[in-house]
C-alpha cells in the first residue's frame, strides 16, 4: 500500500477481518440493518466504511465492509482503498467480485 501511495497509484485490496476492525463495524456485524423488516428476502446486503490503522501500517486508511446476511448466516468482507471518492458499495463490489471470479477459476 505504501509503495502504491508513494508512486501515485490508487488501490483496492482485500483485507482480512480482525477483532479491532470488526468492532468498528460492530453494529452491522451483530445484526444486519432492516433484518426484521425484510426477513423473507434471500439476501440482505449493506455497506459501511471507517478509518482503520493496522499495526503494520504507518497511517489510517479508508476501509470498507460489505455485510451480507443470508439464510446461511452472516458474511463480512473488508477492503482497504486509497480512493477518497465513490460509494462504499462500489469500492467493495469491485474487489469482492474479482475475488469470487478468481476462486471459481481455481475450482474449475
Amino acid at each position: 500500500m505504501t509503495w502504491c501511495e508513494n508512486n501515485g497509484i490508487d488501490y483496492i485490496f482485500g483485507l482480512s477481518g480482525t477483532k479491532p476492525l470488526a468492532r468498528k463495524v460492530g453494529r452491522g456485524r451483530r445484526r444486519h440493518p432492516h433484518a426484521t423488516r425484510h426477513r423473507y428476502l434471500p439476501v440482505l446486503r449493506g455497506y459501511t466504511e471507517t478509518r482503520h490503522k493496522a499495526k503494520s501500517w504507518d497511517r489510517e486508511r479508508r476501509t470498507v465492509a460489505r455485510i451480507e446476511a443470508t439464510m446461511l448466516g452472516l458474511d463480512i468482507r473488508f477492503v482497504v482503498t486509497s480512493l477518497d471518492v465513490g460509494s462504499a458499495s462500489g469500492s467493495t463490489t469491485v474487489c469482492i467480485a474479482r475475488a469470487a471470479k478468481r476462486r471459481s477459476d481455481q475450482a474449475a
